[in-house]
């Protein structure tokens, strides 16, 4: 939740808020109330985003099942 509120600047990921960093992600798990209060049609969508770039869960099962074959093949 944290990385996917905060976004990743190496990877080209934004925050889902302006001036997001650790501390604030760190406040909106912490603190549902703070969250919903800053939360946005916009945020919502780039977490949902973010979520998708960042979360190894949402990798599609092709892709997984791609990668194992190709790295136990060699």
């Amino acid at each position: 939740f944290i990385k996917t509120v905060m976004g990743d600047t190496s990877d080209n990921i934004p925050a889902i808020f302006p001036k997001c960093g650790y501390v604030t992600a760190k406040k909106c798990y912490e603190n549902p109330e703070f969250y919903q209060k800053k939360k946005t049609e916009d945020s919502e969508k780039m977490f949902e985003r973010n979520n998708q770039i960042i979360n190894f869960d949402c990798i599609p099962e092709k892709l997984c099942e791609e990668f194992k074959t190709m790295l136990f093949s060699q």
